[in-house]
This record gives structure tokens, C-alpha cells and sequence, in this order.
């Protein structure tokens, strides 16, 4: 029987390894499943390969965590710098130059930032400006004023969850106009249920299949499930765990 035993780290990586630690030490578990967030995966890294315990699905595409030493550590998505690549080459191909970009003031964010950096270089496109987002949102108005003097076609949001919500709000209520793009680790729900109408064409990348979709037996099988458990609001992110739940 697989048994889980969830415990909450409130986005905090000391909180991440602390709960870990006792985990361990407590001997109740074998394996982890989808750890949320950069910092916090960096968090355990020494300790699961000490340990020899199995890490499936961690979410975040940090390439500084996909070392050839973390043996035990097993990705299911891409790296930000696939994923932003792919946004930028999108981007690039509707005939829009102009693109700045807003990254959380955390490894996640600074991680990110360098995956885009190098995957515009790769393209041939240089970033017209990039601007911390304290992950407090203390410095949003801040965010906005340092890149919307450039007056961009595109941001790119990296970020995930409140700031990113924030960010896009408050540039809106600037009364400047813009594309906004933003990283698959940000909850689609929370996304509309931040902006509401306003949400309407903000691009979300993608880095698992729909869980919609009709075409695939993975999804269809994501939707069976999802029925007989009495789910009827169907997420990205459910997707994600699913598929590392069957990985597992």
C-alpha cells in the first residue's frame, strides 16, 4: 500500500527541510513526490542523496538542480530555459522585438531570469529590461514604473502564485497595455480567480499535456480518475501530479 503523508512548508525552504528532516528521521517514508519550488528542492538535495531517498517530480525547471550528482532526483518537467525558450521563439515569431521581463527576487526567479537571458541570446534578441519583484510584492508599484518606461510589446513573468497575479493587476491599473507572458509553474485557477476578466489573453506556457483533452488516453485516464474521486474542476496542476503519481 503507498501511504502519503503531506506536510505543509508554506513556500519556506527551511521550513522544506525541516519537514523533511523528520520525515527522515522518523523512518515513515521511502519516497517524496512533487516538492514545490527551487529553493526549497535545493533545500533537501543533501540530504535525500545522503539518504538514498527516491525525489519524483520536483516542480521547478532549475537547470542548477538537474546535476549528474543528484542521483536521486527524478524530473518529469523540462528546464525554464526549454520552456522559456520556446515562449521567446513564440514571441519572436508573431513579429514582436520588444520584451521585458519581471522575475521573483528568489533562486526560482533569478534562475529563470538567466535560463531566459540565454535563451533570447540564443534568438538573437536582446531584453529591453528586467526588474526584481520582491516576493512580499513590496516593490510592485516599483516593478511596473522599471519596466513600463520601455513601453514593451511582451513581459514575461517569472514568477508564480500572489506576485504574479499582483504584478499583472497592478500594471493594468498603470494604464499601460501589454502581451503578458507567464511560466507553467503558476496555478491556472489562481490566475483567474485573481484577474477574473482581466486574466483574458495572458499566455500561460504549458509543459504537460491538457487535461482537457479528449485525443489522449493519458488525459482521458487523468479524467476517470478525476470523476471517481468526484473532481469536476480539472487543473494543470492535477495533470503534473498525476503523471507523477504513475511515474512514482
Amino acid at each position: 500500500e503507498i501511504r502519503m503523508e503531506v506536510k505543509d512548508d508554506g513556500y519556506v525552504a527551511a521550513r522544506t527541510l525541516k519537514n523533511v528532516t523528520e520525515m527522515v528521521e522518523a523512518q515513515s517514508v521511502f519516497a517524496l513526490i512533487s516538492p514545490l519550488g527551487t529553493a526549497n528542492t535545493a533545500s533537501i538535495l543533501p540530504l535525500i542523496e545522503s539518504k538514498g531517498i527516491p525525489t519524483v517530480g520536483p516542480v521547478t525547471g532549475a537547470t542548477s538542480l538537474r546535476a549528474a550528482a543528484n542521483k536521486h532526483v527524478f524530473f518529469l518537467r523540462p528546464s525554464y530555459r526549454e520552456e522559456t525558450q520556446r515562449l521567446v521563439k513564440q514571441i519572436v515569431e508573431m513579429g514582436l522585438k520588444r520584451i521585458a521581463v519581471v522575475y521573483l527576487d528568489n533562486p526560482f526567479g533569478t534562475g529563470g531570469l538567466a535560463a531566459l537571458q540565454a535563451s533570447a541570446q540564443a534568438l538573437g534578441i536582446q531584453l529591453l529590461a528586467s526588474a526584481p519583484l520582491d516576493v512580499t510584492g513590496a516593490n510592485l508599484a516599483q516593478a511596473v514604473a522599471e519596466v513600463g518606461q520601455h513601453n514593451p510589446q511582451a513581459i514575461i513573468v517569472i514568477s508564480a502564485g500572489k506576485p504574479s497575479v499582483d504584478f499583472i493587476a497592478a500594471y493594468q491599473a498603470s494604464g499601460r497595455h501589454t502581451l503578458f507572458y507567464v511560466l507553467s509553474v503558476i496555478s491556472n485557477v489562481q490566475l483567474v480567480q485573481g484577474l477574473g476578466e482581466r486574466a483574458r489573453g495572458v499566455v500561460v506556457s504549458q509543459v504537460v499535456p491538457s487535461p482537457w483533452s479528449a485525443k489522449l488516453e493519458l488525459s482521458r485516464e487523468f479524467q476517470r480518475l478525476a470523476r471517481a474521486q468526484g473532481i469536476e474542476e480539472l487543473t494543470f496542476s492535477q495533470m503534473e501530479g498525476f503523471l507523477s503519481a504513475k511515474f512514482l
